[in-house]
């Protein structure tokens, strides 16, 4: 089966699998994108960064990507 430049197959029955319909999430993400995910403010995603609440990775020099899980742990049930 040939490649065409330009066309893109949308059955993808040539790569042997079943396409799931679900979106896959990212496993890290941007500081913007965690402030995002949680409602809150970028600068307190920073806060929590800084005070070591929250693990940051530094990726390419300054960027810092945060583990979706490690923001999954910030939530808490309330009055439990």
């Amino acid at each position: 089966m040939g490649l065409t430049r330009g066309v893109v197959c949308s059955s993808h029955a040539h790569l042997g699998h079943a396409m799931s319909s679900t979106t896959v999430q990212p496993a890290f993400v941007s500081v913007a994108e965690a402030a995002a995910y949680l409602a809150v403010s970028e600068r307190s995603i920073r806060r929590k960064i800084a005070d070591g609440t929250l693990p940051a990775y530094k990726v390419a020099g300054e960027a810092l990507r945060i583990r979706r899980g490690d923001l999954d742990r910030l939530l808490a049930p309330v009055g439990r």
